[in-house]
């Protein structure tokens, strides 16, 4: 799993620092998972504060992923 961090300034609400959060990883729950690395990065990314991380999860298009993620993965 790879993690980028950035801070960032937010100007809609004020001049707000925000870090931006980008968790690059193989498998993530609930599209992909072999092991325990899924879990962490399904759930870690839920635990940070929307008000001040904007945290994304890029994770590989497996073919084997079921069709009714595939919509999600694609926002």
């Amino acid at each position: 799993m790879i993690i980028i961090v950035k801070d960032i300034i937010k100007k809609s609400g004020g001049n707000k620092i925000m870090k931006n959060i980008l968790f690059v990883a193989s498998e993530s729950v609930p599209f992909i998972k072999t092991g325990g690395l899924a879990d962490v990065v399904g759930s870690l990314p839920k635990s940070f504060p929307k008000e001040e991380f904007d945290v994304r999860v890029i994770i590989p298009n497996y073919t084997c992923i079921p069709w009714q993620y595939r919509a999600i993965l694609n926002m």
